[in-house]
């Protein structure tokens, strides 16, 4: 069992064994009550309030992506009044996100874990610009970094907008989103042999443009200038094999903007090539991912359907007598009443840890006890047709012999 993803039985449970103690040590206590807040903030399935937690910081993260982008409009931020405003919206932003990581940090069970993890990593790069931004505003080089040519200020508060890939931790139980992405992870290799084609294009096509080009222009001061046609005397937007990777690109993905156009009537007749060669590349690769979209969902429907048809055999396997399904509502009861108070006397000196490590084992022992049953069911169902076929098989054969012998 992952530490951060206990079980609603396993708290309960843990609970309610505490409770029946005589004393609790205050130390069991406050590592619950951490464990409980630490749930409430980082796992939105643990609780109905947890989903609201969540659900509330996503609309944050949504509406802290819409003011990021309405501070670009000149008109809402061209006085220091309007610009003071949306600091200090960004501001109550930045210091509820702050809170709720700092809040995680302090009751996560394993600092070192947490820390390491990518979507925690991901809510503390978001974070981070808004406190340089400050520091550098209060050290007065604001104007240095942004006149450097590259907008530092500019570059830093645009890693914020990473925090938008935690909208994704809300949706862990959307059947659509979870099939989209079981879809990017398998589609390497399709993705793969489309960079490959649309890479390989680009520079072969690039390649004889080139040429073709250069081919009616004259080399001055280092510059390729059309001496003919309609664009005599300008400059050719394909001085070399790299500057013509954007016009086959755009060509070879059926863009075609229209920004760059060849010349000369040997670079037109490449223009037409590579199109007829973007259109087989974009069929190839479409296709190839076409099929693994299918096989992917075909395979996400027969396990939806072999989940339905495992839990009616569980259900059927419920109404056997002696048979008693651990349902979350009858767990206290079987653990602490069917079982006695010799079993508190057994566990009494384990940590809350080795408790919940205890009921885990104890659940994947009826998981697997529970599998069984199941693939034995099912062996029996094998058997029976089996044996059905051999039987039919056996009356077809004596009947043959007899009209035979007849």
């Amino acid at each position: 069992m992952d530490k951060f993803d206990l079980t609603e039985i396993s708290m309960r449970s843990i609970r309610s064994f505490q409770l029946r103690r005589s004393t609790v040590p205050f130390s069991v206590r406050f590592n619950q009550f951490r464990h409980s807040i630490f749930l409430l903030f980082q796992d939105p399935t643990s609780s109905r309030a947890a989903f609201y937690i969540n659900v509330y910081f996503v609309i944050l993260i949504i509406f802290s992506t819409i003011v990021f982008c309405l501070q670009t409009v000149y008109s809402l931020s061209s006085t220091p009044e309007i610009q003071r405003i949306w600091f200090i919206i960004e501001t109550v932003i930045i210091a509820q996100f702050t809170f709720e990581y700092v809040i995680r940090l302090l009751t996560c069970p394993d600092v070192g874990r947490f820390i390491s993890e990518f979507g925690n990593i991901v809510d503390l790069v978001s974070v981070i610009p808004y406190y340089i931004e400050i520091i550098f505003s209060s050290l007065g080089i604001v104007s240095n970094v942004t006149s450097t040519g590259i907008g530092g200020i500019a570059i830093i508060r645009v890693i914020r907008l990473v925090r938008i890939i935690r909208v994704f931790k809300i949706s862990q139980k959307s059947r659509e989103l979870n099939l989209l992405l079981e879809i990017i992870v398998n589609s390497g290799e399709g993705t793969f042999f489309l960079f490959f084609l649309v890479a390989l294009s680009m520079v072969f096509f690039s390649s004889f443009l080139y040429f073709a080009e250069v081919s009616i222009c004259d080399l001055q001061n280092g510059v390729w200038i059309y001496r003919s046609g309609p664009a005599a005397g300008e400059e050719t937007p394909f001085q070399s094999i790299i500057h013509c990777f954007w016009w086959t690109l755009v060509t070879i993905t059926t863009v075609g903007y229209g920004d760059q156009v060849p010349q000369s009537e040997f670079g037109k007749l490449i223009g037409s090539l590579t199109i007829v060669a973007g259109i087989l590349v974009v069929t190839f690769s479409v296709t190839v991912l076409s099929v693994n979209v299918t096989e992917i969902y075909e395979a996400r429907k027969r396990k939806e359907k072999a989940d339905l048809e495992k839990e009616k055999e569980i259900r059927r396997l419920e109404d056997v007598d002696g048979f008693q399904h651990l349902s979350d509502e009858s767990y206290d009861d079987i653990v602490y009443e069917t079982v006695g108070d010799e079993v508190e006397d057994e566990y009494s000196d384990f940590t809350l840890v080795e408790l919940v490590q205890k009921i885990d084992d104890c659940s994947k022992e009826i998981d697997s006890v529970m599998k069984n049953i199941i693939e034995g069911v099912e062996n029996i169902k094998t058997l029976q047709t089996n044996l059905r076929l051999l039987v039919n098989a056996t009356k077809k054969r004596k009947h043959q012999t007899q009209l035979q012998s007849e």
